[in-house]
């Protein structure tokens, strides 16, 4: 979540007609508020280019650098700032009250909550969780993370034990990292990666695993399938990654 170096500024090739109408766009970290943020090519491309879905990823709005030209105790957000920290509140579960001189809460419980999480994680409790796409709630109810409810009729499976059900895979898969992002259940998860962030380390997922306790009543066995789930498919993951940094999804 670092503030970018400076880098050349790069012209923003023409759009292909054929990217009049896509299905789906990527914006990775483009750092809005930072001097090399180039929002001006950012706004050209969203002009011409018209999603039927927009996934924003990484650090599309730079909290370090606001927090740091604001200060600690916080003052002088623009009212563009203030619904920006009031929203990203909202998506952390968090009782903030942002005004023009405060955001209502402290930036470190803020950015423990605003963070992403590592790829392979996702992916291997995805694998496990799903049976690799084929389990019944990830086909019938767009719910790859095992993710359960508990109220007669919220979701598909035996009442009182029920798995959730997602209009899509996309709703899911924010309900997952908004569940390991907010719930008191995975606080030390949130803790590790903050302190490995601070420390300027790599945050892996064989750090946080082990922090995934309440995610399996299978203890040490289900860190244990996660673990050979990353040894067995390191060439998957990879390619996974390339694929998405091809298209834009990680940088």
């Amino acid at each position: 979540m670092t503030a970018p170096q400076s880098a050349p500024r790069a012209e923003m090739p023409p759009a292909p007609d054929a990217l009049g109408q896509v299905r789906t766009l990527f914006i990775s970290d483009v750092h809005l508020g930072t001097p090399d943020c180039q929002a001006a090519l950012l706004a050209k491309l969203l002009r011409r280019v018209r999603p039927e879905r927009l996934y924003l990823v990484g650090d599309i709005v730079d909290l370090l650098a606001m927090r740091k030209r604001a200060g600690d105790g916080g003052r002088d957000y623009s009212e563009r700032e203030q619904e920006r920290l009031n929203g990203l509140c909202d998506q952390a579960n968090l009782p903030c009250d942002v005004t023009r001189e405060d955001i209502g809460v402290s930036w470190t419980r803020l950015l423990l909550r605003i963070d992403t999480l590592p790829l392979d994680m996702v992916l291997v409790q995805a694998i496990e969780e799903s049976g690799w796409g084929t389990s019944g709630h990830a086909r019938d109810a767009n719910n790859l993370f095992g993710m359960r409810c508990f109220s007669r009729g919220c979701g598909i499976g035996p009442p009182g034990r029920e798995y959730r059900r997602f209009e899509s895979l996309e709703a899911g898969i924010a309900a997952y990292f908004d569940n390991l992002n907010s719930q008191r259940s995975y606080a030390e998860l949130r803790e590790l990666r903050g302190r490995l962030r601070n420390a300027g380390q790599p945050v892996r997922a064989e750090d946080l695993i082990p922090t995934l306790s309440a995610y399996s009543t299978r203890g040490n066995a289900y860190f244990t399938t996660l673990y050979d789930l990353l040894r067995w498919n390191r060439g998957l993951m990879r390619t996974v990654r390339e694929r998405l940094a091809a298209n834009g999804a990680l940088s």
